[in-house]
């Protein structure tokens, strides 16, 4: 049988594999496994799996990843997430849709620090939903906005999503994390407007708050986040500046949120239990993902898959901007089904050869596909985050209520997506700077 029919073959297989409901790291190893074994024989594929797990998880550009992930699980544990929002309602309180906005704030903020927008997107449901509909908020505007503003901070630094790109595509995590910025910030602003100006336009939707914060309490609110937002500033200007490298970034910020998170008392036995367990488990499968990514990497590139693919698109005639909607159109539906980091891992080998034939910027190119991957996770009605949010929304909610509230920002997040297809420079301005 040709390499090809084979490569082919195991693709289906792969499709097929994910349908069923097999995890995507254990799909990867089988199709790789078993393809390699067709197209090269018994022997040659033993030979060339044997070294793969330790040659995959023991690249040194892989150690920041236990490092921020610690740090995330240690923010999430001691319950940062609350004072986040917290602090933000006592700032934007006395703005139309303050509470909403605040959300967003904390949403991106919270995000940032640890990298999962589902867990985000989960966490605020329960933190800042109940204060919104306390306060009027129409339930579904509430838990629309909350699910949508998880997917913010997974584009600014320090993006797990950054670091798994920039090592499957052996590309620069320090101008990853500099050329999401942009974006990300663009879409927190984008989303304090929109939802500024629909409470604006419609008020039922969020009634202005009563409530009151002198500057004091606004100020003494911020006690518990000005350590945290500042080890954040140390560690990624330092990335930025070259002071030192994203490892060692990742270690500054690990201990100095572990410093602080004893120096505020939040800090028990049974958290840290719950930190070491949960960092462990999480870069577990982000190195078995690695892992089958690798080997099946390996079996598209055998069969010739991936020049035969190339070839297709590039001789195709259609024009440079056709073939980037078509990727990106890809990008959203796979992410209404598949975790990012799986998304990477099965597309990559195939499209940074596309985007390498039609010359365009790197970093460029991949600030898309992360953002383009996250409008997905919220794409009516089958978006990952929306089922995240539903889980974690009281009974009374309807899932239909959580698509309905999310689809204004679903839309513009489309509506913003093309400015930075559009606008090259300003998408990757501060990482071509850095």
């Amino acid at each position: 049988m040709e390499p090809l029919t084979i490569g082919l073959i195991g693709c289906a297989a792969l499709i097929i594999l994910i349908i069923i409901g097999v995890p995507v790291a254990f799909t990867m190893l089988i199709v790789g496994f078993v393809g390699l074994v067709g197209v090269l024989g018994w022997q040659p594929a033993i030979g060339l799996l044997t070294p793969l797990p330790f040659y995959t998880a023991g690249q040194y550009s892989l150690t920041p990843m236990p490092l921020f992930v610690f740090m995330a699980s240690l923010i999430f544990a001691a319950g940062f997430g609350s004072g986040i929002y917290d602090s933000a309602a006592k700032w934007f309180s006395k703005l139309r849709g303050g509470l909403g906005i605040s959300t967003t704030i904390a949403s991106t903020l919270f995000g940032t620090l640890t990298g999962s927008s589902l867990v985000t997107a989960a966490m605020f449901t329960k933190v800042s939903v109940p204060e919104m509909r306390k306060h009027g908020y129409d339930s579904s505007f509430a838990h629309g906005l909350t699910c949508s503003s998880g997917v913010i901070g997974m584009l600014i630094p320090p993006s797990m999503l950054a670091i798994l790109y920039g090592i499957l595509a052996e590309e620069s995590i320090g101008k990853l994390f500099m050329g999401g910025v942009g974006p990300g910030l663009l879409t927190a602003f984008g989303f304090s407007l929109l939802i500024f100006f629909k409470v604006k336009r419609n008020p039922k939707l969020a009634p202005l708050s009563t409530e009151t914060f002198t500057w004091r309490e606004r100020f003494t609110s911020m006690r518990a986040l000005w350590a945290i937002l500042l080890v954040a500033l140390v560690m990624l200007g330092g990335i930025f500046t070259g002071i030192f490298t994203v490892t060692e970034g990742g270690a500054i910020g690990a201990f100095s949120t572990f410093s602080i998170t004893v120096a505020s008392k939040k800090m028990s036995w049974k958290i840290m239990q719950w930190v070491c367990l949960d960092t462990l488990r999480t870069n577990t499968m982000i190195f078995v993902l690695l892992i089958g990514a690798t080997l099946f990497s390996r079996f598209v590139t055998l069969t010739g898959i991936t020049r035969q693919f190339v070839g297709l698109i590039t001789e195709s005639g259609l024009p440079a901007w056709g073939v980037m909607a078509g990727l990106m159109a890809m990008y959203v539906v796979l992410g209404c089904f598949l975790d990012p980091p799986s998304i990477l891992c099965i597309t990559l080998p195939l499209v940074l050869p596309v985007a390498s034939a039609y010359g365009w910027n790197s970093i460029y190119f991949a600030i898309l596909i992360l953002y383009t991957m996250h409008i997905g996770t919220i794409t009516p009605p089958v978006g990952l985050t929306l089922f995240a949010t539903k889980g974690a929304s009281d009974a009374d909610v309807s899932f239909g209520d959580i698509v309905k509230g999310s689809v204004p920002f679903f839309v513009l997040m489309l509506f913003l997506l093309v400015i930075l297809v559009v606008f090259e420079p300003f998408t990757i301005g501060l990482a071509r700077w850095m």
